[in-house]
């Protein structure tokens, strides 16, 4: 069996420092208040933020692909998906479309849990977020297949995966939207998180003066680059193709080089234990965050229609907001941790949580 590299012995960053800093940048991200905000932080962040998230695992060994891991990662991320779908359907349909006098159809609900697209699921729960969930298992599967590959296969696969990455924004949208488990986003993303795995890693990240590069990289894509073109979404499969070969170095520029910067300074930023303790519950934060703010958005909707909607275009409405959202997610969250059963059934890490639940109950 061969030894464990330095690199995954002793990793030189800091995995819920990370994962506390995109989930930030993703709550900021979904408060819509960011756009009343003059400047281009909204087109910013959604040029980087979420795909934080599908190349971290890329900086860790993978398992290989089999019915006991396949199950595991089902368990971990289709089971919430499944659940919140639920949550937020009948929220959706108790609160709006009662309302109105509008039903979706079953089928247009069954379409739009198994394509898990962003666009599917605002017509059917109100909600885009819960793409990520269906679209990262797919991407955890990818991976696995391609790591169980000898040498030969696995050089077949990245060429599959770099056409896939240049040849799939030129597929029509509304073919797209169809893929299930949300693939399409897990296809884009794959190349990306083999270069992580097998490049930047080995290169960069075992010395600081990668904080000094890709910060570098990052601010002169962005700059002088990104902000003359249009903005990346990739829940909506918002990408560029090879047509715009350009374009697509410059996002992948981005998107590589932000990660590798906020992967670098992470074990700095490790000496700031609530951004650790944030990431630790980063999944609970990013299913629960959305329905936190747009509870304080009705809150504030329903004061505006007395005081006037002045307030809600200051920056005091848009951190107000963010701190409210932060802390009340963390507050359910915490709650949750207290009610291990709960917890076990709405963020399982395993098929075994529910098996261990009668365990418990008892």
């Amino acid at each position: 069996m061969k030894s464990a590299s330095k690199f995954e012995q002793k990793p030189p960053f800091d995995a819920s420092v990370i994962k506390g800093v995109y989930i930030i940048l993703i709550v900021i991200g979904h408060n819509i208040f960011i756009n009343r905000i003059p400047g281009d932080i909204f087109r910013f962040l959604y040029s980087f933020h979420v795909f934080g998230f599908f190349l971290l695992p890329f900086l860790f060994p993978s398992k290989v692909v089999s019915e006991k891991n396949i199950i595991k990662f089902l368990a971990r991320y289709l089971v919430p998906y499944t659940i919140f779908f639920i949550i937020l359907f009948l929220i959706y349909q108790y609160l709006y479309l009662s309302s109105v006098g509008h039903e979706i159809d079953a089928l247009s609900l069954l379409i739009a849990f198994i394509t898990g697209s962003a666009l599917f699921l605002k017509d059917a729960v109100g909600f885009q977020f819960l793409w990520f969930l269906p679209s990262f298992f797919s991407l955890v599967v990818i991976r696995m297949i391609y790591t169980s590959q000898n040498g030969n296969k696995r050089f077949f696969f990245i060429i599959v995966s770099f056409l896939f990455h240049m040849l799939i924004g030129l597929v029509p949208k509304e073919i797209l939207i169809y893929f299930p488990l949300g693939l399409a986003p897990a296809l884009f993303v794959f190349l990306l998180g083999i270069m992580v795995e097998n490049f930047l890693r080995i290169i960069f990240l075992n010395t600081r003066i990668s904080m000094i590069i890709s910060f570098l990289v990052w601010v002169f894509f962005y700059f002088y680059a990104y902000r003359e073109l249009p903005g990346i979404n990739l829940g909506i499969m918002k990408v560029p193709d090879i047509s715009k070969i350009k374009s697509l170095i410059i996002y992948d520029g981005i998107i590589i080089s932000s990660f590798v910067f906020i992967v670098s300074i992470s074990s700095i930023l490790s000496r700031c234990s609530w951004l650790t303790f944030i990431g630790k519950r980063s999944m609970n934060i990013y299913l629960l965050h959305s329905m936190v703010f747009y509870f304080l958005y009705f809150l504030l909707a329903k004061g505006a229609s007395f005081m006037g909607n002045v307030y809600l275009n200051s920056y005091l409405t848009f951190l107000m907001t963010f701190i409210f959202t932060i802390l009340i997610t963390l507050k359910i969250t915490l709650l949750l941790d207290r009610y291990d059963i709960i917890k076990r059934i709405l963020f399982p890490k395993d098929i075994s949580d529910f098996f261990s639940i009668k365990t418990i109950s008892r």
